[in-house]
């Protein structure tokens, strides 16, 4: 399970990895999310308050695909995400209050990597207009097709970079994939709830 969760934090440092990066606001929580883009954490009153998911989540790369248990939560003053193996064994807990990030683990997550966490999840699922002015080098664009909503992460150049696809009504019953990355690199995360 720990390779899983190497995994998942490769992808995080790729995704921070090349040369030519968007300035960063200095004093804020804020981090590349790629060379050239970054984004600036969303106070969790900005997510708006969402019920609890619980989740089994399947990540899957080019070089394996692993899967535990995930569970999220935001309210009005804190954002907060816990992860198990499917044997039950503790991961993470990550904490998020809007001044500070609070990360408790059985695996290596270094603050970088917790704060990378909390983006992905917020781009996965805070409102649009909110993600716009938190994003530097990129803009979301949102699509519904009536049998779900897609979100789209797109560079300045234009490439798309990350996709979010929430199946159905956006809301905990609903199953999200996150395809993230660029070209061959890119990694899917599967959210499906747990009934």
């Amino acid at each position: 399970m720990k390779a899983g969760w190497v995994s998942l934090f490769a992808l995080l440092a790729f995704l921070t990895a090349c040369a030519a990066p968007v300035s960063l606001p200095d004093g804020e929580y804020c981090e590349h999310l790629h060379p050239r883009l970054g984004f600036c954490l969303l106070a969790p009153e900005e997510m708006g308050v969402m019920e609890e998911r619980l989740d089994r989540v399947t990540v899957e790369t080019p070089e394996e695909t692993q899967s535990f248990v995930g569970q999220l939560a935001v309210s009005e003053g804190v954002m907060q995400m816990a992860a198990q193996s499917l044997s039950g064994v503790g991961l993470f807990r990550v904490r998020w209050d809007g001044e500070e990030i609070d990360a408790d683990t059985a695996v290596p997550i270094a603050q970088l990597e917790a704060t990378h966490l909390v983006a992905l999840l917020q781009v996965g699922f805070a409102p649009s207009d909110k993600l716009n002015a938190a994003l530097l080098g990129g803009r979301v664009s949102e699509r519904d097709d009536g049998e779900g909503r897609e979100r789209e992460l797109v560079l300045d150049d234009g490439r798309s970079f990350l996709r979010v696809r929430h199946e159905g009504s956006p809301g905990p019953g609903t199953a999200v994939e996150i395809t993230a990355g660029l070209d061959e690199q890119r990694t899917r995360i599967r959210l499906e709830p747990l009934e």
